[in-house]
């Protein structure tokens, strides 16, 4: 799959665990994530600290090497905030969702 045609950069695939050549496809994710989950490897509960998960090389034949997960942390609780500043975080939060959530090439606007 060529990534973004205008600077000509193309995907290749990596080494995993189970010594499988796979591409970073959305089912190679999931795979090491639900592996992750399977193996304990991963927190349920999203009030626990995420501090010692790690998902690099996970077992599995389709599971792509290289799995990050991106977590903020927020209070559970901001009624005793200005209203303005708890009003702020919560754009700041969604906008930041938003971002890290944008999956597209900056130099073609296109979705791999």
């Amino acid at each position: 799959m060529l990534l973004c045609p205008l600077a000509g950069l193309s995907e290749i695939a990596l080494l995993n665990h189970d010594k499988a050549y796979v591409k970073a496809t959305k089912e190679g994710i999931e795979a090491a994530a639900n592996q992750a989950l399977e193996l304990g490897d991963v927190y349920k509960r999203p009030d626990e600290s995420f501090a010692g998960v790690n998902l690099y090389d996970i077992q599995g034949e389709k599971t792509y090497p290289i799995v990050l997960t991106t977590y903020i942390y927020l209070a559970k609780d901001y009624t005793s905030w200005p209203a303005d500043t708890a009003a702020a975080t919560k754009a700041i939060f969604e906008s930041s969702v938003l971002w890290l959530s944008h999956t597209g090439c900056a130099h073609c606007k296109s979705r791999p």
